[in-house]
């Protein structure tokens, strides 16, 4: 069973037979923060899982419940440790003092001497999602992000230089890399009626960049949006746009 864990509610998508013939649960519409300890995505997981047995749970969790930073490379830094407190005072800056005492950081796998994502999860989350939701849940095998899950699943097909979009119903994140690794990344919430809304909206970012998206020399971008598996009727002037497919649902609705 494939868990998606956002701010709104929880989802999930059953896989059964030699084929992995996917199943759309239905949607558990809850506040999921931590104010009451997680308690609604506790419920949501009791929901889901009373009425049928799963062998295991992967859990991809929205890009509202997470931050992410670029991490430049540090010759210096000898092991993961000290990547984590290098990674937690960066966090500081931005959040306030001793902000990251919270936060589990992660990276993602990048060549050596490449600049990394960081990722950062509430640890009281990834506690709870450890503890299967207080036994509620299968056997949790893996958890990890919207975007670094979109990132992971098509990473192998990506140009060297790109943009990559991921967008939920109320959150955009994106991010683009080079030969020398991750130099931008942002996580915006945001509410887009359309697909023609977010290419716009992405536009006036590369703007605000001071980056040039032209026909003459488009950017290479990457839009991975569950449930939208087409560019048809879309303007995407400027933009060398490929819509990455994905096996999962859409948090929320999406149109072009």
């Amino acid at each position: 069973m494939t868990l998606q864990v956002s701010p709104q509610g929880v989802r999930a998508v059953a896989c059964s037979g030699w084929r992995r013939r996917r199943t759309a649960l239905p949607a558990v519409a809850v506040a999921v923060h931590a104010a009451d300890g997680w308690q609604g995505l506790s419920d949501a997981c009791a929901s889901l899982t009373k009425t049928a047995r799963y062998q295991q749970t992967r859990v991809i969790l929205s890009d509202g419940l997470v931050r992410y930073a670029c991490a430049p490379w540090q010759a210096q830094l000898r092991n993961h440790q000290e990547d984590c407190a290098l990674a937690m005072l960066q966090f500081d800056d931005v959040y306030g003092a001793q902000s990251s005492a919270g936060w589990h950081f992660a990276f993602t796998q990048d060549a050596p001497g490449a600049a990394r994502l960081s990722v950062a999860i509430p640890q009281s989350l990834l506690d709870l999602l450890h503890a299967r939701c207080a036994g509620t849940l299968p056997p949790v095998t893996s958890i990890s992000t919207a975007f670094s899950s979109a990132l992971r699943s098509h990473r192998k097909h990506l140009a060297d230089e790109a943009w990559l979009i991921h967008w939920e119903a109320d959150r955009v994140s994106w991010g683009s890399w080079n030969l020398d690794g991750w130099n931008r990344v942002h996580s915006q919430q945001i509410s887009l009626p359309t697909t023609q809304a977010l290419l716009a909206f992405f536009r006036r970012e590369l703007k605000l960049l001071g980056l040039a998206a032209t026909a003459e020399a488009p950017v290479q971008v990457y839009l991975h949006a569950p449930g939208l598996n087409a560019t048809t009727g879309l303007n995407a002037t400027g933009l060398r746009l490929v819509v990455l497919d994905s096996a999962l649902p859409a948090i929320g609705g999406l149109t072009a």
